[in-house]
Parts: structure tokens; sequence; C-alpha cells
């Protein structure tokens, strides 16, 4: 991904990283003047996929973040896929079309119906985080921290690759990481 320029990887890994819980073998790898997309490459050679996924989560914009999430959780569910699942995934991607605030806070009411632990609950609430205010509508405005919707999408996608089994989940996370490589690239994006 190092490659790929652009964006917030040109960061330093250790600034993107204040507040992302990593491992103690990924804080290992954790250079002084690392790019945040460098750090990201070593974390997926060296096969740790949930904090590449962490990592991943910051590097791109919410937005693309969030669009990220939509595919995975809609690659695990596509085959059967709920009624909530459906109506939270309809509703971000309706938001992600046209982000307006009423949208942005129709994706959290269906977190509710979805489930607020499952991945796509997550992923909605992480879609209200992403911007704007937090308060209810017509109050002073609240700002969510902004690393709070990045570590929503990051809880969703690990959630999501790991209902898929212990013995299947290691290889959801690299295809996850796949698409977000993608997404990252400008690839594959709701616009298209």
């Amino acid at each position: 991904m190092s490659q790929a320029g652009g964006g917030e990887a040109a960061e330093l890994a250790e600034i993107i990283c204040e507040d992302v819980d990593l491992s103690d073998t990924a804080r290992a790898l954790l250079k002084p003047g690392l790019s945040a997309s460098a750090y990201f490459d070593e974390l997926n050679r060296a096969g740790l996929y949930a904090d590449a996924i962490r990592i991943l989560a910051r590097l791109l914009p919410n937005k693309r973040a969030i669009w990220w999430g939509s595919l995975c959780i809609w690659a695990v569910n596509r085959q059967q896929v709920s009624a909530s699942t459906e109506a939270a995934l309809r509703a971000i991607v309706t938001w992600l079309r046209n982000p307006e605030d009423n949208r942005r806070r129709a994706a959290r009411e269906t977190a509710k119906a979805a489930g607020l632990n499952s991945p796509v609950g997550m992923l909605a609430i992480a879609t209200f985080l992403s911007e704007g205010s937090i308060s209810v509508a017509g109050q002073p405005e609240v700002l969510a921290k902004p690393s709070c919707s990045a570590t929503m999408i990051a809880a969703a996608v690990q959630t999501a690759a790991r209902m898929t089994g212990a013995s299947r989940s290691l290889g959801w996370q690299r295809q996850f990481l796949a698409i977000g490589v993608d997404v990252y690239r400008g690839l594959n994006l709701w616009e298209r």
C-alpha cells in the first residue's frame, strides 16, 4: 500500500497509532519515522491482520472507511442477509450517496434494530459518529472524538470476520484488507 501514495498515509505511524489499541507484537514493529502506510504493510507481512484492520480504518477518510466496512459486511452476509442488516446497509449507503444530517441520523436508528453489537449495528453507529453533531437535533453541537468512527469501523470489520468461525476468520480478515486497500487506492467506491 505504501506505493499508493496520497492522503493520510504520509502521516507518521506513531501519530496515527497514538490512540489505537494494538497488540504488543504490532507495537514492537512501530519505529520512529515510519510512515503509516509502510507500517500497515509491515503489519500485513507479519500476519497481524487485526492490527492492520485497525490501522487501515484510521488511514482511510471516514466515508471511505464506512464504505469499506459496508463491503466487508455485505461480503459475509450476502448469501443470507437479514432484513435489519439490509435496512442498515441501505441507510448507510444512502447517506454516503447524499450525506445529509437527517440521513446520518437515520443510519444510527437502524443500528438499534440490527443490534448494537452486530457488525452492521457498529457500522451504523460509526456512520453517525463520522461527522456532525452527536447531540439531539436542535441542541448545541457536540462532536465525537475524531478517532471514534474509525474505532467502530475496525470493530465492525473484525466482528464480521469472527462471525464466520474461528477456522475461516483469518481468511476473511485477509480478504477484508484486500478490499480496504482497493478502497484506499480509489477503486471500488460508491460513486462509481
